[in-house]
């Protein structure tokens, strides 16, 4: 039986965002000059986005979604399982979450998916049951299997395709970590392996091609830990990044424009107080070379926090998907696991959290440990998509897949110059100054420009000329307006 059911969020969320840029000419007397001193200031404010649209897929078992994949059909290629069956699931949907065809695969359960250059699939995973083999599956862009390979005892958790067609995998083989790089058949062309200290445990949960090599990231006994190839397979560098009275692993790696990459991972500490674990999202950004720049931490107000699964770039920032965990007092659940989304800044500053709270709630999903979100894309329109699982409602038995899309975040015009650039001036009596801004308007509206200089309009150009007379301090300030924004 193959379900599909679709709705939508229950509460709209009214936008109150504003964006504010001030910039002020002070003049101030001197013996023979006036200085004028150039300052902006900043501030945002964000709600959480609607939920565009949510569809749950019951497959007739525990279904799970774990991997997203946006085609360059415009398509959803999702890959998951079913817990009670050990079948694997490989979906191609269209651009409204609607099954376009459907894949069961036999004994697997399927982590990781992508699209190759020639349009065909390629997922991996694990085999079930027995001794858990990787597996790697290659499919048509129709759905046929092409080949099912499988490499040993481990499990695979991540894919990529290198710019020269070979497949490269990240995984692991208990209790080592492994790279494996298969040509378009699925055979070997090399394996890596990165032994465990005694007694610890190592992982690579994921990786990317970077100019001159392979960069994975996982974990090394209790640390994040990264490690960077060259093509030869050569180490050029390995480093961890220990957690003081936790564990920390990371989960997902994506570049950033500016060079070096953000991770995503968990940070998980044992009170003493108590025994419990909690664990919460972490974010971190490095340089090239592996140096750490920052770190965050989200916190939930005190309570145990949450996990983490996917990573991805926005155009001015990242999202981070998991799940919250429950939180229980004497065993009694007081509150319920929900799916989660956090939204950064380029700095990791958190804009807004989504837990999904609302529309479980709604649809009657209880839950404790099934609802989360396992994968998140940002598609070019910077609307973001995740996929992943919730419990069904009292009327059905099992988790169903989901795949939610999130109205995309209505972005402000950025100023990316202005004149004068100096922020102490000297200026003197009866001196003329030119201003001029230019700014960007990530959302595609016509921008509008407001100068003020004592309370009066002086232009509604992208500059203005003012003449400087008298002495004392005034105010110059330009807003740039679209839509709902103001710069």
């Amino acid at each position: 039986m193959l379900i599909a059911k679709s709705a939508r969020g229950s509460q709209c969320h009214q936008l109150a965002s504003l964006f504010e840029l001030n910039s002020r000419l002070t003049l101030v007397s001197t013996a023979c000059a006036i200085c004028a001193g150039l300052s902006c200031c900043a501030s945002i404010v964000r709600a959480q986005p609607e939920i565009d649209l949510i569809r749950i897929f019951d497959f007739g078992g525990n279904d799970y979604f774990t991997d997203v994949y946006y085609t360059a059909d415009g398509l959803f290629a999702l890959c998951g399982y079913q817990t009670n069956t050990n079948v694997g699931l490989i979906v191609l949907n269209d651009e409204e979450g609607r099954i376009v065809w459907l894949e069961e695969i036999e004994e697997a359960r399927l982590q990781s998916i992508i699209e190759a250059d020639n349009r065909d699939l390629v997922v991996v995973g694990r085999e079930l049951p027995g001794n858990s083999n990787t597996i790697a599956i290659r499919l048509s862009p129709e759905g046929e299997v092409l080949w099912r390979r499988s490499y040993g005892i481990g499990n695979f958790s991540a894919i990529i395709e290198l710019k020269s067609g070979e497949f490269v995998i990240c995984g692991r083989r208990s209790p080592d970590a492994v790279l494996i790089c298969l040509g378009e058949d699925g055979d070997v062309i090399w394996e890596e392996m990165f032994i465990a200290a005694e007694g610890s445990t190592r992982s690579l949960e994921a990786l990317r091609e970077t100019e001159n090599g392979i960069i994975a990231v996982g974990r090394s006994g209790v640390s994040g830990w990264i490690v960077k190839l060259d093509f030869e397979r050569n180490v050029q560098w390995s480093r961890s990044y220990d957690a003081p009275g936790g564990t920390r692993q990371f989960n997902s790696i994506v570049s950033v424009p500016e060079g070096g990459f953000a991770l995503s991972g968990i940070y998980s500490r044992q009170w003493e107080w108590d025994g419990s674990r909690w664990a919460y999202l972490n974010f971190t950004r490095i340089e090239g070379e592996g140096e750490m720049v920052f770190e965050e931490i989200y916190h939930d107000r005190g309570l145990p926090g949450h996990l983490n699964t996917g990573l991805s770039r926005l155009l001015d920032g990242f999202v981070l998907v998991g799940w919250q965990l429950p939180r229980y007092v004497r065993g009694e659940m007081l509150r319920r696991s929900y799916p989660l989304a956090i939204r950064t800044t380029p700095g990791g500053v958190e804009v807004w959290r989504k837990d999904f709270s609302q529309f479980v709630e709604a649809v009657g999903m209880g839950g404790i440990e099934s609802n989360r979100l396992g994968s998140v894309i940002t598609l070019p329109n910077n609307v973001i998509v995740a996929c992943g699982s919730m419990v069904s409602n009292e009327e059905e038995n099992g988790d169903d897949a989901i795949i939610v899309r999130l109205e995309p975040d209505i972005l402000g015009p950025v100023v990316f110059h202005k004149e004068p650039e100096d922020s102490l001036l000297k200026v003197l009596p009866g001196e003329t100054i030119d201003f001029l801004v230019r700014a960007r308007n990530q959302q595609g509206e016509e921008m509008s420009y407001q100068w003020t200089y004592r309370d009066t309009v002086r232009s509604q150009d992208t500059s203005c000329t003012i003449r400087f007379d008298e002495r004392g301090t005034f105010p110059v300030v330009c807003r740039v307006t679209a839509g709902e924004w103001s710069v």
